[in-house]
């Protein structure tokens, strides 16, 4: 079941980046400013602040 999801992601992603090449780079945007907040998140709550 996972890797049925993880397909469809796939071919969804190549779908949007073919049709829609602004609207997946504001995604990928999105996704990498959501990482960069995560990875913060996290070492700040390593550190104990």
């Amino acid at each position: 079941m996972k890797l049925i999801t993880l397909g469809l992601g796939v071919v969804a992603g190549i779908y949007l980046s073919l049709e829609y090449p602004d609207v997946a780079m504001q995604v990928l945007n999105s996704f990498i400013d959501f990482i960069n907040w995560l990875s913060f998140y996290v070492a700040s709550m390593l550190r104990g602040i």
